[in-house]
Parts: C-alpha cells; sequence; structure tokens
C-alpha cells in the first residue's frame, strides 16, 4: 500500500510547508523504501551542502535515516526526528526532518566531525553557526506533532476513499437488486396472467 495511491497529497504537502514555515525545522517525508514523498523543506546547508556531500558523511546520514527513529542524535550532532507514517497498524512512510542544535555548539567537537569526514573546519563551522537553536522539548513536540497530523492526513484520506467505494459498491448493488425485482415482478405477472387462462 503506497500513501500516493489514496492520501490528497495536496493537502499533505500543504500540512507539511505551514509547519515547515511555522517552526523553521527541516522535514521531507518518505515512502517505506526511502524514496521522497515531499518536497524538503528547510533543509541546512550544514546537512546538505556539507554532511551528505561527503562520501563518508553521506553513508553516516543514510545509516541514520533507515536505522534512527524518534528524537535523536544524529552522527554530525544535530537533533533530528523520525516519525512512522501508518495506517491501521502498518508502516508506510516516515517523517524525517530536524538539522538543529538543542543548545550553542562546542565549535572544537563539529571540527573534529569536520575532519572525520574529510570537510573543510572553517566551512563547516561557518555553516553550523546558521543551524537554528532549539530547546530539544520543543524539538520533540514539533516532531510529534508534525507526525500525528501527517497520520490524520493519511487516515482521513484512506477512510475517505474507502467509504466513497462502499458507497459505489452499495449504490451499484441496490440498482442490481431493483433491477431484478422489477424483472421478478415482470415474470410473476406473467405466471398470473398464464394461470388466469
Amino acid at each position: 500500500m503506497r500513501i500516493q495511491d489514496f492520501t490528497d497529497m495536496h493537502k499533505f504537502e500543504e500540512i507539511m510547508q505551514n509547519w515547515a514555515k511555522a517552526t523553521g525545522l527541516a522535514t521531507v517525508a518518505v515512502d517505506i523504501d526511502g524514496t521522497y514523498l515531499s518536497d524538503c523543506y528547510n533543509f541546512t546547508d550544514f546537512c546538505m551542502k556539507y554532511t551528505r556531500q561527503s562520501p563518508e558523511g553521506k553513508k553516516r546520514c543514510e545509516k541514520c535515516d533507515k536505522e534512527c527513529s524518534g528524537v535523536y542524535r544524529c552522527h554530525a550532532g544535530l537533533i533530528d526526528f523520525s516519525i512512522d507514517l501508518t495506517l491501521d497498524g502498518e508502516k508506510l512512510g516516515a517523517v524525517i526532518g530536524g538539522q538543529v542544535l538543542p543548545d550553542h555548539p562546542d565549535e572544537e567537537k563539529f571540527r573534529e566531525v569536520a575532519r572525520e569526514l574529510d570537510i573543510n573546519e572553517d566551512s563547516y563551522i561557518a555553516a553550523l553557526k546558521k543551524v537554528n537553536v532549539r530547546s530539544e522539548e520543543g524539538i520533540r513536540a514539533a516532531a510529534y506533532l508534525l507526525g500525528n497530523a501527517l497520520n490524520n492526513c493519511i487516515e482521513a484520506s484512506y477512510n475517505t476513499k474507502y467509504k466513497n467505494s462502499i458507497l459505489e459498491n452499495l449504490s451499484n448493488g441496490i440498482s442490481s437488486c431493483e433491477a431484478l425485482v422489477s424483472k421478478i415482478e415482470a415474470n410473476v405477472d406473467q405466471l398470473s396472467r398464464i394461470q388466469q387462462k
């Protein structure tokens, strides 16, 4: 089952876009295979231009994307999140994001990460200084709020499509029954006429 097969993706995208504007946090939705379902919002240069452009950084980021859940510290030291997108207990994908700091960074620690990833330290630190600082509690609340909103959108879209399908089948069934009743009534009339002769 794929989210985009039954979900109002315009509404889905609108929720993500408004949430990203309101919180300033990065986010993207992915399907069960990790394919993007939405645009990327508020992604930082620290992550996209530097960390993920490094072969080792990209490998570590992809590992975090696949293995981490909830709200967590990524390998590079930022706070990220991964909230499951589900329907009736079945995981269909995830909304991932974050890319913020829980407090002001220890520059030396990030210089060490830059060296490990073979990234220019000064450029890395300059990008780091542009990363938003938010409380971990606020990040956690925002992440779960987005997950709940998207899961509600998915469930509502599924129920709408499913209920419309049931109503259509019932309507078709009623029409078939009415046609059958008319045919039976015609046959009964014909039998009555035969018996009267």
